[in-house]
C-alpha cells in the first residue's frame, strides 16, 4: 500500500473516531499527523 493512501486511511479513521467523540485529538505536538 502506497504511504500517501494509508495517511488518508488514517486520518479519515481518525476524523471519524473524533466527530463520535470516542477520541479527543489534540492539535500539534510531537504525534501531529502532517497531511
Amino acid at each position: 500500500m502506497d504511504v500517501e493512501k494509508a495517511q488518508m486511511k488514517i486520518v479519515s479513521i481518525i476524523r471519524r473516531l473524533d466527530e463520535a467523540a470516542e477520541i479527543v485529538i489534540s492539535r500539534g505536538g510531537e504525534d501531529a499527523i502532517i497531511v
